[in-house]
């Protein structure tokens, strides 16, 4: 992180703040890079967590508490970041290719019980789960629309998803797809 501006403009106490959080930096990368797997995005999410701290820096309230109000900024940007990279990830493997597709597995035979199981759970879970795992939604935006706070919505999202794979253990016995790909359960008779 660079300078930003002198003592005089920030202030001293926020310019200790942002001096102390350029001294860290390459702890933070160390951190998200653990995270994320990548230098390269490490330090990416490290710059946006940077952005994202000089926005709310007024509302820190004491300037000793900084490294970790930082680390709770980069945590959160690292889990979005890992949240987009996983949909993206199951996203391409959705997509058949030559190569990765399994010859003795019939696309259409796939179980569709999970999906269908779902509007059966509870309406918040239902909701979470549709958003996010069926339609892609971020979990920022999904967050913003129930009017939680995206740690409280990754609560229910592992509550939700936990629901789904009892029901569908209860349903079918299993709750692995490629299991039951000869599964008959919800197809018309």
């Amino acid at each position: 992180m660079s300078e930003v501006a002198c003592e005089s403009e920030l202030g001293v106490e926020t310019a200790a703040v942002l001096a102390e959080l350029a001294r860290r930096e390459p702890e933070f990368v160390g951190f998200a890079a653990r995270r994320l797997g990548s230098e390269h995005e490490a330090r990416d999410a490290v710059q946006s967590a940077y952005l994202r701290a000089i926005e709310r820096l007024p509302s820190l309230r004491e300037a000793s508490r900084a490294v970790p109000w930082f680390y709770r900024i980069l945590r959160n940007l690292v889990a979005d970041q890992q949240g987009a990279l996983g949909r993206e990830q199951r996203r391409w493997s959705d997509e058949p290719t030559d190569d990765l597709e399994d010859p003795g597995l019939d696309s259409d035979a796939t179980c569709c019980c999970g999906i269908a199981l779902v509007p059966r759970l509870p309406a918040s879970h239902a909701q979470v789960i549709a958003w996010i795992d069926l339609e892609g939604r971020s979990t920022q935006e999904v967050a913003a629309a129930l009017q939680i706070t995206p740690n409280a919505l990754g609560v229910r999202l592992h509550r939700a998803r936990a629901a789904l794979r009892e029901a569908l253990a209860a349903h079918c016995g299993t709750t692995a797809t490629r299991a039951c790909a000869s599964c008959e359960c919800a197809r018309p008779s």
